[in-house]
């Protein structure tokens, strides 16, 4: 066997044994909560499979935390989401179908495009679970999760540009969205979409990652045309607002349900 069909056949069984892995996990995440009725064994299935973070000098190890901290928190959202779901299968093995799309599909892919995805995921995913999850903890500690998760979202978009400083963009929107959060945390509300019952997605969660959305859109005709050019923020603002405008209507006629 010549040496370029060894390297296509070892090419194709570690992306094999890596997809394997991969799906293994999220199965292993939904096994131990339906088994344990308890995310706690799921949460330390996702730690363990970050076990490369620490795999090199100390001195790397925040650099690394750093670097998947969007991961991570899809990851735990996800086990916090099925468990949440308890007693709905359906829901639960549907959430496990999406965790196993991220692994696959969208966490690996580098392009700008999905670095936008990676991080409006974690974004809508994490503020999700912890309004879910967290809601009567002290203001202090929910907005302080909030900044965290949005620095991590802000600094996955913000480090794909060059010759601008990543952690100023990452710590300007994470004060915003963290200010937000403040806010909600008082006035907490959340909906529930049809079919998803165990499952209330917060006001707080869509507007962030509309407000994201904007600020993404902002940024990237600045980097692109050395100016922001309405038409490119015009059609996101547009959205954002719309949304905003048809929410409060419907709180207003209809009430929403408060976490």
């Amino acid at each position: 066997m010549s040496s370029t069909k060894k390297h296509k056949y070892s090419s194709k069984a570690s992306s094999l044994a890596y997809a394997s892995l991969n799906i293994l996990l999220a199965l292993a995440v939904f096994g131990t909560i339906y088994v344990t009725n308890s995310p706690i064994f799921a949460l330390l299935l996702v730690a363990l499979g970050k076990w490369r973070i620490l795999s090199v000098r100390p001195r790397f190890w925040a650099a690394n935390v750093l670097s998947n901290l969007v991961d991570i928190i899809v990851g735990v959202s996800f086990a916090l989401l099925i468990w949440l779901s308890g007693g709905y299968m359906i829901l639960q093995l549907g959430l496990t179908a999406l965790h196993i799309v991220w692994l696959l599909f969208i966490k690996q892919r580098s392009k700008y495009t999905y670095a936008v995805i990676q991080a409006g995921t974690a974004l809508f995913l994490g503020l999700v679970t912890l309004s879910l999850t967290a809601y009567s903890w002290d203001s202090f500690y929910f907005v302080a999760v909030v900044w965290v998760i949005t620095y991590a979202s802000a600094r996955h978009v913000a480090s794909r540009y060059e010759g601008i400083s990543t952690n100023l963009y990452a710590i300007a929107a994470a004060t915003v969205c963290a200010e937000l959060g403040w806010i909600s945390y008082y006035w907490m509300i959340a909906y529930t979409v049809p079919g998803l019952a165990a499952i209330k997605v917060s006001q707080f969660a869509i507007f962030a990652v509309l407000m994201g959305f904007v600020a993404e859109r902002t940024a990237r005709s600045y980097h692109k045309h050395g100016e922001v050019r309405f038409a490119d923020i015009a059609m996101p603002i547009l959205l954002t607002a719309m949304t905003m405008v048809v929410a409060y209507i419907f709180a207003v006629l209809n009430g929403s349900d408060a976490l």
